[in-house]
C-alpha cells in the first residue's frame, strides 16, 4: 500500500499547489482552491496500491472515487503522522555522506588503477577513514538552511557555504580540503558562474535535501546557480531533484528517470546511459559526466555497495560520483541497506545528524 508521503510526492511532482487531499477508499484525492487554477486537471488521483498518477477519465472508469470517504486534511498538515518525511531524508543523506567518504581517497585516480571495496585512508587530500568532503558538507549546509528557515532561501543558503568555506562549518573537524574553483569562484563573487565552462559537478552534489521540500523547478534551478548558473547545471539538479522525487514515491528507475529527462540535446544521453558498456561512463567533474555515471550505477546494480563502489571505481572524481551516486541508492535501499562497517567509520555523523529537517 503506498504511503501518504509517497502519493503527495508523487501529486507534487506533477503539480506543487495543492492545498489539501481526501483520503477515498482506493485512492487520495489532491484537491486545490479556486481561483488558483481556472484551468487544468482538478482534481488529481492517486491510487493506493501502485500509485499511479490517475486521470479523471481513469477515476470516472475505475471507480477510484468511489467508497467511503475516510478524511480530509489540509496538505501543510498532512494526514499521516507516522510517516516521517526525515526517515527519507536520512537515507539519501547517510547514503550521499558514505558514498563521498568511501570516493575520497581515490580522487584523482584513473579508473583501473585501483579498487575500492570498503572505506579507506589516505589517497591526495590524505584524510581518516570515513571523512567526507566538500560534496557532503555542501549537502548538509542545504539542510541546515532548509531546517533553520523552512523554505527555500538561496541567499541563506550561500551564507552557510560561506561559512564552511572560510570557518569550516558542517566540515568534520572544521577541516576543507577541497573546494572546487566554480565555487570558489561564486561565492566570493557573490554571484553564480554562467558560462558554459563552468558546468563542473558541485551544485549536483549538494542538491538532493530539495527532493524533500516544495521547492519549484525554479526554485532547484535558483540554489543550483548559487555556483553554478549556467543551463546544464540548473537543468541537471531539475532533473535528479524530480528523479529522487519519484524513486523516493516507488517509481522504477527507468519511469523516474524518464519522466524527468530534460530538453535538449545535451541531455538525450540519459535515454541510453543505463544500457552503456561500462568502458563508455566516465566519472569526470562535468556535471554531465557525473548525472550519467550515477544513473548507470544504479540501474546496473543490485545494492547500496554495489552502486557505491562501482561508483568510486570510476577514478577521477571518484568522491562526487559516489556522493550522487550514493544518494540515489539511499533513495531505494535506505539506510538500513548500508554496511553497517561503513557507518561506523563515518566521521561527522553528529553533523550530518543536526542537519536533517523534518
Amino acid at each position: 500500500m503506498i504511503t501518504y508521503e509517497q502519493a503527495l510526492r508523487i501529486a507534487r511532482a506533477y503539480d506543487p499547489s495543492y492545498d489539501y487531499v481526501i483520503d477515498h477508499e482506493h485512492a487520495y484525492e489532491f484537491c486545490w482552491e479556486a481561483p488558483k487554477h481556472e484551468i487544468g486537471p482538478h482534481p488529481v488521483f492517486v491510487a493506493k496500491e501502485s500509485g499511479e498518477l490517475l486521470t479523471i477519465t481513469d477515476v470516472i472508469g475505475g471507480g477510484f472515487a468511489h467508497g467511503e470517504r475516510q478524511g480530509e486534511w489540509a496538505i501543510s498538515a498532512g494526514p499521516n503522522p507516522q510517516v516521517s518525511p526525515e526517515r527519507g531524508l536520512r537515507d539519501v543523506v547517510y547514503g550521499a555522506a558514505v558514498g563521498d567518504a568511501l570516493g575520497v581517497p581515490y580522487e584523482f585516480r584513473g579508473a583501473g588503477s585501483f579498487t575500492c571495496t570498503g572505506m579507506a585512508s589516505g589517497g591526495a587530500h590524505n584524510q581518516p577513514t570515513g571523512t567526507f568532503s566538500d560534496d557532503t558538507s555542501m549537502l548538509l549546509a542545504t539542510c541546515d538552511s532548509i531546517r533553520e528557515t523552512g523554505h527555500i532561501d538561496p541567499d541563506d543558503m550561500r551564507k552557510r557555504f560561506n561559512d564552511w568555506a572560510m570557518h569550516g562549518e558542517y566540515a568534520v573537524k572544521h577541516v576543507v580540503f577541497d573546494i572546487g574553483g566554480t565555487v570558489s569562484r561564486a561565492l566570493a563573487e557573490g554571484v553564480g558562474r554562467d558560462d558554459v565552462r563552468s558546468n563542473g559537478n558541485g551544485s549536483l552534489m549538494r542538491i538532493a535535501p530539495l527532493a524533500f521540500t516544495d521547492a519549484s523547478d525554479d526554485e532547484v534551478r535558483a540554489v543550483s546557480a548559487i555556483t553554478h548558473a549556467h543551463r546544464i547545471s540548473t537543468e541537471s539538479c531539475v532533473c535528479f531533484v524530480g528523479l529522487l522525487r519519484r524513486l523516493l514515491a516507488g517509481e522504477s528507475w527507468k519511469e523516474a528517470l524518464e519522466r524527468n529527462i530534460p530538453a535538449g540535446d545535451e541531455f538525450a544521453f540519459l535515454h541510453e546511459v543505463a544500457s552503456w558498456p561500462q568502458s563508455k561512463v566516465r566519472g569526470t567533474g562535468y556535471v554531465l559526466d557525473t548525472l550519467g555515471a550515477s544513473i548507470w550505477c544504479l540501474a546496473n546494480t543490485d545494492s547500496y555497495a554495489e552502486c557505491v563502489t562501482a561508483a568510486v571505481n570510476f577514478g577521477d572524481d571518484a568522491d562526487t560520483t559516489a556522493c550522487v551516486a550514493g544518494a540515489l541508492a539511499g533513495a531505494v535501499y535506505g539506510y538500513d541497506a548500508i554496511p553497517a562497517e561503513w557507518i561506523d567509520v563515518l566521521r561527522g555523523k553528529d553533523i550530518i545528524d543536526a542537519c536533517l529537517f523534518a
